[in-house]
């Protein structure tokens, strides 16, 4: 309706929760009803500093990692 571009395929959850750790159902939501196949999270695990975060992928959907905002 009013012409707002669109990343098909992209989705974040609300607070990033479900996406690390994961919530499989969330996974399994977003693939069957949304067909989503990226998305974000900075809820992840912090033992390596942030250059070495490559993110993973999970029922084949791609995880990136976003760097927390002090």
């Amino acid at each position: 309706e009013h012409d707002i571009p669109v990343q098909i395929g992209y989705s974040v959850a609300p607070r990033h929760s479900g996406v690390y750790p994961v919530y499989p159902d969330l996974y399994e939501a977003w693939r069957t009803v949304s067909n989503v196949n990226v998305t974000s999270t900075i809820h992840y695990p912090y033992g390596r500093s942030s250059d070495f975060r490559l993110g993973f992928r999970y029922n084949n959907i791609q995880v990136t990692f976003l760097e927390k905002s002090m």
